[in-house]
């Protein structure tokens, strides 16, 4: 579904991340904002995987609004680069109508399909017969990633094969134009914080800090 997205249906040879463009909305359990890399890399196509991952959090997710209907028959993931230990093995592969309720379409525990960095690996699916579709999915950690012990979600290519059964164009729309205007909002805040900065002032961890208690708890423990 991506690719077909991404190449506006199969009539361009050059396929463009369609949530780079606004077709498709990708978030996080960490909000747009991630510690490692950015979350439309999710979607990466790029012959090197990139450096994407979520914080170390039980329950991590990554979610994708499709703005459209779907019902999936499989679904690929391809592993990040950077922690080679970080390759999923314990999640569910979960849709949704509202973004609220989730139905889990594939429990995965133990699975060793992802190995090394880059390495991918595709699950059938099988959706009920009478199902008219989903308009969001997302990948969620159940359990520790491959170092069994951190929980790490790390992916840099998602997939989806099935059919399309209906279009949302409304609230989608909707959707698209506030988070363009959130990240305005930010955009122009962080500039006009940067105007007042001066050697030896006292900085505190802003809403926009996404390394949780990296520089100490209480914050400033830690010398930079």
């Amino acid at each position: 579904m991506f690719f077909w997205l991404g190449t506006n249906g199969r009539t361009t040879p050059d396929w463009v991340n369609p949530s780079k463009c606004g077709l498709v909305i990708v978030n996080s359990s960490n909000g747009r904002q991630l510690p490692y890399g950015i979350v439309d890399h999710v979607l990466s196509r790029d012959v090197a995987p990139m450096n994407c991952h979520t914080p170390d959090k039980k329950d991590s997710w990554i979610s994708i609004d499709t703005g459209v209907w779907f019902i999936p028959t499989a679904y690929t993931l391809r592993h990040a680069h950077g922690y080679s230990q970080s390759a999923l093995r314990n999640w569910n592969f979960e849709a949704s109508k509202d973004e609220k309720v989730w139905t889990v379409i594939q429990a995965h525990k133990d699975d060793s399909s992802l190995q090394a960095p880059g390495s991918t690996a595709t699950w059938p699916l099988d959706p009920p017969s009478d199902e008219k579709g989903w308009r969001f999915f997302r990948v969620r950690m159940t359990g520790p990633n491959s170092s069994g012990t951190t929980h790490y979600l790390s992916i840099s290519g998602l997939e989806m094969y099935g059919r399309i059964t209906d279009v949302q164009v409304e609230s989608f729309a909707d959707r698209v134009v506030a988070e363009e205007l959130a990240l305005r909002r930010q955009r122009a805040v962080s500039r006009a914080m940067a105007q007042h900065l001066a050697p030896g002032m006292r900085v505190g961890r802003g809403p926009d800090w996404k390394w949780g208690n990296q520089n100490g708890d209480p914050e400033g423990q830690i010398a930079s």
